[in-house]
C-alpha cells in the first residue's frame, strides 16, 4: 500500500494535560513529536466516523455499528523534530464494531484486537463474521470490539525511492530501475526499517489505549496478540511500564521465543502468497526448479551435517516421473498396493497439490519434506526396504495421491489451487525463515542465485531471495531487542494460550520470561494449553460447553467478561474438547484423536 498524504488532523491539547500525564506514565519517549496529529494522550471524546463494514463481516451489518477513527502516526515516534521536517507520517486507523444495543461509552469492557502475529501480520484476520459474532455473542453483546491498523508488510511498509516511486515492502516484479531504487533505499535509509517493527507498533498501541480509554471511560480495556504479537506485547510492556501505560489485562495466544524474531523472516513469512502465485505455472512444467540446485537440507538436530537437499531432490523425482511415465517403479509400486490405475502425470499434479494445501496448515509442514524422502524411497528404495516400511511409506504416498487428485480433478477447486501452488520457491521459504539459524546458512543463498534467468529474475521469489541477502547483513538483522523484553513487568491479569500440537510453541516457550511475572506482587497470569489445538488456539479447537465455539475463544472472551478471571464452566473444554477428524466431517473425542494420531502411518 503506497503512503498516501494525511488523511485528517485531530487532536487539541493543552501543556497542563500533558505535564499531568507525565506524573502517571512512563511518557519519555512517548510525548515526542509536534505532527498535526499529536500522538499524546487523548483527552476530549474522539470523533468516530460510519464507516463501511469489510467485505469478510458484512453479513453482521443491520445488527452491530462499524465505526473508524483516523490518525497520522509519527513515521518515527522517537523522532523529537515536527513531522513536516522530514519526520513523515504514517496514516492509521482504529476500527470499532459493537451491538446496536450498546453505548460505546458505558460498555462493560474492551477488547484490542493488537497483532495478529509477525510484526506485518494482515489485520484482516481479525476480520471474520465467525469471531466478531461469536465473540458478542460470548459476551452477550456488551462488549466492544477493537481492530488497530498493523503498520508492517501488510502495511505501510513502503519506501520512497529518489525517483518518487514506491517499492510496496520490496516485493513485487522487479524492473532494473526499481532493482537500483531498493539498493539505493538500503544504503541510505535501512535503518528505517525499524520504523515497521515492534517499538514503533508498541507506541501505535499505546495511543490506541489511550483513544480506547477516552472513548469508552467505565469499561475495562484488554488487549490480545497471536503469534509473533506475543512478542509484540512483551516489547509494549518493556516500554510502557508507568501505571497509565497499563492495559486491564492481556491475552497472548501461540507464545513464541522472543530472541528469534528478524526482519529476514518476517519478510519471508508475509510474502508466501507472492511466491506461490509467481510459481503457478510449474504445474505442469518439467523444469520448473533448475535454479534450485545446490539448496542443502539441513539436520535442525545437527546442523554441522548436511542430510540431502530436499528441493533438488523433489526436482529430480518430478523430472524422473515425467521422463518414465508408467515405467516409474513408484508408479507401479502404488499401482500394485491399491489396485488402481495410477498415471504418473496425475501422480505428479496430485503431489503438488497435496503440498499446496499442507502450506495452509503449520501443522501439516512437516510433511512436505517427509513426503519427498518417501517418494524418494517408492522409486529408488530396495524391494525389502519398500516391504520393512510398506505401510508407512506407500499408504501415505497413496493417501497423498488421492488427496491430491481428488482437488486436481475437482474443477470448482483448481483455480485456488493453482494460485496457491507450493512448489519449490515457497518450500525454500519454509524450510529457512521458520529457523533461528537462517543466518547461518546465507552462503548456501548464493550458490542458486542466478539472476540472468528469464523466468526467475522476474519473479517475486528472487525479489524475497535478494531482500533476505541483504536484510541478514549485521545492519539490518533485527527489528527487536530482547533485552526491552527482559524489562517487561505487569501486574494484571495475563491470559496465555498455547496448543498442545503446535510446534511453534513448545511446553518450556517464553517460561523465562512469563516466569518473571511470578515474582511481581500481585502476578495474576493464567497458563493454559488447550489440548489438540494447533497455532493460534483462540481460532480453533472444538468446545463442548458451546460446541460452535471455539476453546480457546471460550477462555478469551470469559477472561475479558470476568475481570481477568476464568470460572470453571469455561475451563470445561480443556477437559473435555471436542475436535473434528482429519477430514474435517465428523465430532470426536481428544482420547479418539490421540489414537488416531499415534495409529496414523502421515505423521513422520
Amino acid at each position: 500500500m503506497v503512503i498516501v498524504g494525511m488523511l485528517r488532523a485531530v487532536g487539541i491539547f493543552c501543556t497542563c494535560c500533558a505535564a499531568a500525564v507525565a506524573a502517571q506514565t512512563s511518557w519519555e519517549s512517548f510525548e515526542v513529536s509536534a505532527c498535526p496529529t499529536d500522538p499524546r494522550v487523548i483527552w476530549n471524546a474522539p470523533t468516530w466516523e460510519a464507516c463501511p463494514f469489510p467485505e469478510s463481516v458484512n453479513s453482521l451489518e443491520g445488527k452491530y455499528v462499524m465505526e473508524c477513527y483516523y490518525y497520522n502516526a509519527p513515521l518515527d515516534w522517537k523522532d523529537k523534530g515536527p513531522c513536516d521536517k522530514g519526520g513523515g507520517v504514517m496514516p492509521m486507523w482504529v476500527k470499532r464494531i459493537y451491538s446496536k444495543h450498546v453505548d460505546p461509552a458505558t460498555a462493560e469492557a474492551s477488547l484490542v484486537m493488537a497483532n495478529p502475529g509477525g510484526p506485518g501480520g494482515s489485520e484482516e484476520s481479525f476480520f471474520t463474521s465467525s469471531l466478531v459474532r461469536d465473540f458478542h455473542s460470548l459476551t452477550d453483546d456488551k462488549k466492544v470490539y477493537y481492530v488497530q491498523k498493523v503498520r508492517g508488510v501488510s502495511g505501510e511498509g513502503a519506501i520512497a525511492c529518489e525517483n518518487n516511486s514506491m517499492v510496496n515492502s520490496f516485493l513485487g516484479t522487479y524492473t532494473a530501475e526499481e532493482e537500483r531504487c531498493i539498493k539505493y533505499v538500503l544504503d541510505h535509509h535501512g535503518h528505517k526499517l525499524k520504523l515497521i517493527g515492534y517499538e514503533q507498533m508498541s507506541f501505535d498501541l499505546r495511543y490506541t489505549l489511550s483513544l480506547v480509554r477516552a472513548s469508552s471511560r467505565e469499561g475495562n480495556v484488554y488487549t490480545y496478540g497471536i503469534s509473533a504479537g506475543t512478542r509484540f506485547l512483551l516489547v509494549y510492556l518493556g516500554m510502557f511500564t508507568g501505571v497509565g501505560d497499563q492495559f486491564d489485562g492481556y491475552i497472548f495466544d501461540g507464545t513464541v521465543n522472543p530472541g528469534e524474531v528478524s526482519l529476514a523472516r518476517t519478510y519471508g513469512e508475509g510474502q508466501e502468497a507472492y511466491t506461490r502465485i509467481s510459481m503457478t505455472n510449474c504445474l505442469d512444467q518439467r523444469e520448473c526448479w533448475g535454479h534450485f540446485r545446490g539448496l542443502k537440507y539441513i539436520d535442525n538436530e545437527n546442523r554441522s551435517r548436511s542430510v540431502v537437499s530436499i528441493v533438488r531432490l523433489y526436482e529430480h523425482l518430478v523430472n524422473r516421473l515425467h521422463d518414465a511415465g508408467s515405467k516409474s517403479r513408484c508408479v507401479r509400486r502404488l499401482a500394485k498396493i491399491s489396485g488402481e490405475s495410477i498415471a504418473a502425470h496425475d501422480l505428479v499434479l496430485a503431489f503438488k497439490s497435496a503440498m499446496a494445501s499442507w502450506i495452509h496448515d503449520i501443522d501439516s509442514r512437516p510433511l512436505i519434506s517427509a513426503s519427498v524422502l518417501r517418494l524418494y524411497y517408492c522409486e529408488y528404495g530396495s524391494t525389502e526396504k519398500i516391504r520393512m516400511s510398506q505401510e508407512k511409506n506407500l499408504q501415505a504416498l497413496l493417501f497423498v495421491y488421492r488427496k491430491g487428485v481428488n482437488l486436481i480433478y475437482d474443477h470448482s477447486l483448481r483455480t485456488e489451487i493453482q494460485s496457491n501452488l507450493f512448489t519449490g520457491a515457497s518450500m525454500l521459504l519454509n524450510e529457512y525463515t521458520t529457523w533461528e539459524h537462517f543466518g547461518e546458512d546465507l552462503p548456501i543463498f548464493e550458490s542458486f542465485s542466478d539472476y540472468d534467468n528469464p523466468y526467475y529474475d522476474r519473479s517475486s521469489t528472487w525479489g524475497i531471495v535478494r531482500m533476505m541477502k541483504i536484510l541478514y547483513n549485521e545492519k539490518y538483522k533485527y527489528d527487536f531487542d530482547i533485552n526491552i523484553t527482559m524489562r517487561a513487568r505487569t501486574d494484571k491479569p495475563v491470559l496465555i494460550l498455547n496448543g498442545d500440537m503446535d510446534p511453534a510453541t513448545p511446553e518450556q516457550t517464553m517460561s523465562d520470561y512469563f516466569g518473571q511475572w511470578d515474582s511481581t506482587a500481585n502476578s495474576k497470569h493464567l497458563r493454559f494449553v488447550v489440548p489438540s489445538s494447533p497455532h493460534g488456539t483462540v481460532f480453533s479447537g472444538r468446545s463442548t460447553y458451546k460446541p460452535h465455539y471455539t476453546c480457546g475463544l471460550q477462555l478469551l472472551t470469559s477472561f475479558v467478561n470476568n475481570n481477568g478471571t476464568i470460572p470453571l464452566n469455561d475451563r470445561l473444554c480443556l477437559q473435555h474438547p471436542v475436535m473434528t477428524d482429519f477430514e474435517g466431517r465428523r465430532q470426536h473425542t481428544l482420547q479418539q484423536v490421540k489414537i488416531w494420531l499415534n495409529s496414523s502411518s502421515l505423521w513422520p
